[in-house]
């Protein structure tokens, strides 16, 4: 996987040094774009260029099976240990229909991490979607359209909306058994229990009813008698 994203880098040394990538994005992942219709590709190039001290950084298009890595020990900046960093390759990747790796795989030769911020001062050339500034502890599920129109927006600092983009660490199908319950079943085995217990009881009241009203009524003759 790495040699091929690594043929991939060597294939473009004819490239200029102002192009920033050769990656294209599907055309149903327009949502991930930022205010500048820039591609996540392009501006995770851009972002990551602040920390080169060339000036430059290129992100090649990913060949088939293969997904973008993380920084290398020894070499890792600051800039690449940024979340939004992070939130943005995985977005290339997708776009392109690859894979990505999770974050702590990403971040783990990262000796600082930077979660939802960008360690220096953004390029005056591109701006970071909201999406971006996920805070990634919460990123369980699947990479995904937003659902607020504005969470595919810009800005230079986190936004205080939730976005419901989520990067995910792991794929994992979730099984559950499902236990049917039928009703009808149900309430037809009980409802001669409790036709019973009802009518036995509306049967001993009447009977005791009955009793009483003869012992009320012999008193009542007997006393007549009496007088």
């Amino acid at each position: 996987v790495v040699v091929g994203v690594l043929a991939s880098i060597l294939g473009l040394g004819s490239l200029s040094r102002g192009q920033t990538t050769n990656a294209s994005c599907a055309p149903s992942f327009s949502w991930a774009e930022n205010s500048l219709q820039q591609s996540p590709c392009l501006v995770a190039a851009l972002l990551e260029s602040q920390c080169d001290p060339f000036g430059g950084w290129l992100i090649p298009a990913l060949p088939a099976s293969n997904h973008y890595t993380g920084p290398s020990s020894g070499q890792a900046t600051t800039c690449e240990c940024s979340t939004l960093t992070y939130m943005l390759i995985s977005a290339c990747g997708a776009c392109q229909n690859r894979t990505w790796i999770s974050w702590q795989n990403w971040s783990q030769n990262c000796p600082i991490i930077e979660l939802s911020v960008f360690p220096v001062p953004l390029p005056p050339t591109t701006d970071v979607p909201l999406w971006a500034y996920m805070n990634i502890s919460t990123a369980h599920a699947t990479l995904s359209q937003p659902t607020s129109t504005s969470d595919n927006a810009s800005s230079s600092s986190p936004s205080s909306q939730t976005s419901s983009l989520f990067i995910s660490t792991s794929t994992t199908v979730l099984s559950s058994t499902t236990t049917t319950v039928n009703p009808t079943s149900s309430v037809s085995s009980a409802s001669p229990n409790h036709a019973g217990a009802i009518a036995g009881g509306v049967v001993g009241g009447l009977t005791l009813l009955v009793a009483l009203a003869l012992v009320l009524l012999w008193f009542c003759v007997k006393r007549k008698r009496n007088a």
